[in-house]
């Protein structure tokens, strides 16, 4: 396939779940020590990039990129998306966010965060409880600037955009899960001003393993990737390409969300960023040649451990 001569760097911002454990399906490396990872953040600020998503949950990854950024002299100039959840699913506790937050900000150590997402949306049950009344507290005393939720579902998210103060939503978005796509929820959001991430957009590199380098224990994911193979192959696009160019074709006006355990692959998502290769067409031939969404393959969350 002849390449695009059209460039388009898509806005991107980088995903931290890998600074702070051992993350990923394709994650050959383990967690990356604090060179390696000093040099994921050198890559990506060098690139112009912007957002960095990270959560109170991802192992050390705030109190990783708190030192880095604090070495490199990025602190007044970063856009931090932390993510946090309730103790417990039924009950909200008064004070319980603002405790995590403000750790997060020491971690960090930023005086605020560009935004707070409910890692789980279920928590958004809370809301009435005490919950929302705590985040908006939080933005009013200027601990964070803008309020938000990881979301799963479509149905939960429009119910989510529905709720006064919420701006932020973080959404899966992949070649193998088009549920948003053609649920109508993300043009939406966007369209209402909403700020939209797409995370998910490699499946944590599901989109990029070879079929015969599947571990056991994703072996349902098989018929799936052989597709991909195949048709990537048929048309002469790389699997990074297409799956990049997939997102953003069909998903215009959002963020893509992409981590990395080494810096060679932020050097490689970005020089795939410069350019279009796919076209609509090319997407529409793969949604006939893969229509059907899998639930385990569509969703981490489905994945045996």
């Amino acid at each position: 396939m002849k390449q695009n001569s059209r460039h388009c760097l898509h806005s991107f911002a980088l995903g931290t779940a890998q600074l702070g454990m051992s993350y990923g399906v394709a994650n050959r490396h383990g967690k990356p020590d604090m060179a390696v990872a000093t040099e994921i953040i050198k890559r990506a600020r060098a690139a112009g990039c912007r957002y960095y998503d990270t959560a109170a949950g991802y192992g050390d990854a705030e109190q990783v990129l708190g030192t880095i950024f604090a070495e490199l002299g990025m602190t007044a100039h970063v856009d931090v998306i932390s993510k946090c959840a309730l103790r417990s699913e039924n009950r909200f506790e008064v004070g319980e966010i603002r405790s995590v937050v403000q750790q997060s900000l020491d971690k960090l150590q930023v005086p605020a965060l560009w935004a707070l997402l409910l890692h789980r949306e279920a928590d958004l049950s809370q809301w009435s409880s005490g919950l929302g009344s705590e985040l908006l507290g939080l933005r009013e005393a200027g601990l964070v600037q803008r309020l938000g939720v990881s979301s799963y579902q479509p149905q939960h998210t429009r119910q989510a955009a529905a709720l006064a103060g919420l701006d932020v939503f973080q959404v899966p978005a992949s070649i193998f899960d088009r549920r948003f796509v053609a649920d109508g929820c993300l043009d939406k959001l966007v369209n209402s001003g909403k700020s939209v991430f797409l995370r998910s957009v490699f499946l944590q590199g599901l989109a990029l393993l070879e079929r015969t380098a599947l571990p056991t224990k994703m072996n349902f994911a098989a018929p799936a990737v052989q597709a991909l193979e195949e048709f990537c192959r048929d048309h002469e696009i790389a699997r990074c390409q297409f799956a990049l160019d997939y997102v953003r074709l069909r998903c215009p006006g959002t963020v893509l969300l992409f981590g990395a355990e080494r810096p060679e692959q932020v050097a490689e998502n970005l020089k795939t960023l410069e350019q279009v290769q796919a076209t609509v067409a090319l997407c529409d031939e793969w949604d006939q040649r893969w229509p059907t969404s899998h639930d385990e393959a569509m969703s981490p969350l489905h994945w045996p451990k």
